[in-house]
Parts: C-alpha cells; structure tokens; sequence
C-alpha cells in the first residue's frame, strides 16, 4: 500500500512542479464492506461481468441505480440512460481527470445502463462531517480538494473544448477521489452562472480549513475564477472568454501548490454518517 508517489486521488502538478509534492506517503485507502443481497441479484437479471449488490438511489448516490461488482472486485454503479434519476441522456463530458464519465456501456433487461465510478459521499457533506467532528482539513487536503476543483472546472465550462453547461455537484469516491458528477441542465444556462458551481465548492473548502492563510487564499481563488469569467462576453468573443478564464484557472492551480504539497484526503477517522 505504501509508495513515495503521489496516488491517483490526488493532484499532480505540472511540469517542474514535482520537487513539491515528493517526500510523503499515502495512507491505504479504505475498504467498505458490502453484503450482497441475493434477491436483489436474482430479481434484476444478469448483466455479464457484474454481480449486483442492491439499489441507490438519491441522496445517498448521485444517481439512481445498482451497486455492482466485477470479477475483479472493484465496486462500480449500474445507472440507466435516460431513465429518472439516471444519466442525463446526450451528457457529453469528455475524458477530463475530474470528471464522473462512464468506464462502459451494458446492456440491461430495461435498456442500456453506463457504468460507473462509485460515489458515495458529497463533498459538501464530507467537509461538514469534517467540521462536526472537529477535523478542519489539513493544508495538503485543502490543496488536493481546491486543485480538484480548478481542474474539474477547466473541464466543465469548456476552456477545454468540453462544450458542455457545467451543470452538476461534486462527489467523493470511497478512496477520496473528487469527481464532479453531471446534471441534465433545465434550462440555458450563461457560463458565468454555471461556474458558481465550482466557487461555492471552492468557498466550502476555505470554511473548512485549518489554516487560515489557505482559507483566504481560496476564497481569493473562487473571487478571481468569478470576475474572469464575466469580464468578458463568451457569446461575442468566445476564443477570448476561454483563454482569459483558463489563465486564470492556470494561476490559482499555481498559487495552491506553491502553498502547500497535496496529500490525500483522511476518510476513515469521521463520525458516522446521518442517515
């Protein structure tokens, strides 16, 4: 379990950035116990490759669905295309490093289902379970969540040729990995409004840190991200919009590594969740 490289659940930094984030190791991510529950399997017929756990649904997953594992035992979740509650039918969301996409498509008896990462927390309910127990996050955890973040966001509003509204909320998976999870967009949506989204995920991190240099420090982020994005009008002058908010998007990344090496986020020393 142990290594002196950073795992995938968190942050690398750019070129020339490694000499930063070296030197530390990584706790053993966390094993949750599942108990099968054998009418659920045979009541909701055989998908090939996956054994099915039970049901989620909201709010206890991002989606409604089933928790299934493979016969290498990773824990993944089954969602219907199109269905309530399920994945947002045409959502095209690219190969971004934070963003929930399905790893495949299966065919089910009811039609086809993605598969998915397993999310099981929001991050906004981690940070409060974080704050009730007295736990404010670590420098390292802030930076791993703040950089997440930036970069999910890159993703999302389409700096990077996503195209999409950036409509949706941040998740954590079982190992403390931030995934932004899509939402079908009721409406058309400006990308300035899309990008609060991100901030105010930005301005829970800063509540919740321990340090209170890295608080302002991204609040000062979520502030800045806000006014690039409505400093310039993306329908009239789109090539301009993204370069001024991908800039900026770039800068903060920078400010939070020069500020502190990422470190994975501590799960297992919580109070349990509120049913």
């Amino acid at each position: 379990c142990h290594s002196s490289s950073l795992p995938a659940d968190s942050p690398s930094p750019r070129a020339g950035d490694d000499a930063r984030c070296t030197g530390w190791v990584p706790p053993c991510p966390p094993r949750v116990r599942l108990n099968q529950d054998a009418r659920v399997q045979t009541s909701l017929g055989d998908r090939i490759g996956y054994h099915i756990v039970r049901r989620v649904a909201p709010p206890e997953s991002p989606f409604a669905g089933l928790l299934a594992r493979d016969d290498t035992g990773t824990t993944s979740l089954l969602v219907g295309v199109g269905e309530p509650l399920g994945w947002p039918t045409g959502a095209s969301w690219g190969d971004g490093e934070h963003m929930l996409v399905p790893l495949d498509v299966i065919a089910a008896p009811a039609g086809n289902e993605v598969v998915l990462p397993w999310c099981t927390e929001p991050v906004e309910a981690f940070l409060e379970r974080r704050r009730l127990s007295g736990q404010e996050l670590m420098a390292g955890e802030a930076v791993t969540l703040g950089v997440c973040v930036i970069r999910g966001a890159r993703d999302a509003i389409g700096v990077e040729g996503a195209g999409c509204e950036g409509n949706g909320e941040w998740w954590l998976t079982g190992d403390g990995q931030p995934m932004f999870v899509p939402r079908a967009a009721t409406e058309a949506r400006a990308m300035h409004t899309a990008i609060a989204v991100h901030t105010a995920t930005l301005d829970a991190i800063a509540g919740s840190a321990r340090d209170r240099g890295i608080e302002q420090l991204m609040r000062s982020i979520a502030a800045r991200v806000t006014e690039a994005t409505v400093s310039c009008d993306r329908s009239v002058a789109p090539g301009r919009w993204a370069a001024t908010v991908g800039a900026a998007l770039d800068a903060c990344e920078d400010e939070l590594f020069a500020t502190s090496s990422p470190a994975p986020l501590e799960m297992r020393s919580l109070r349990p969740r509120v049913a």
